[in-house]
């Protein structure tokens, strides 16, 4: 069976049924989960990254309501084909706010000031522009 590839975070504020929705988008938008692959079962999800079913349940229906995933009956759940590029592009645009936000949740948490994130990222930067060369 396929592996989850991501862990839930039970510090996080964001609840973690919206941790594993976002996991699974990521997976959809950047294309490791393809279109009608199937996902992995609700059960075995639940039992790999060790959370209710129920929570697995929820996740699965949000993605579904949302139009990333599609279920058959008796045969699970199964990735959607994408819509339109511009529907991508503002869902790429969402996910990197998203990710940002977690990020500077979990930064702060820490105790590290705005400026000293931004410096940070300013010096991963200039590290990354020197890689490129």
């Amino acid at each position: 069976t396929m592996d989850a590839g991501f862990r839930v975070d039970y510090k996080s504020a964001t609840p973690v049924y919206e941790q594993i929705k976002q996991a699974i988008k990521m997976k959809i938008v950047n294309g490791q989960l393809q279109p009608d692959q199937k996902l992995i079962s609700v059960r075995e999800l639940a039992s790999q990254i060790r959370v209710n079913h129920n929570t697995i349940v929820k996740a699965y229906y949000q993605l579904d309501a949302e139009g990333y995933i599609y279920s058959r009956p008796g045969s699970g759940y199964f990735v959607k084909q994408p819509t339109r590029a511009v529907d991508q592009l503002e869902e790429r645009a969402k996910m990197l706010k998203y990710t940002i936000e977690e990020f500077l949740n979990q930064v702060t948490a820490l105790g590290f000031s705005v400026a000293e994130i931004i410096d940070q990222l300013e010096q991963r930067r200039r590290d990354l522009m020197i890689d490129d060369e």
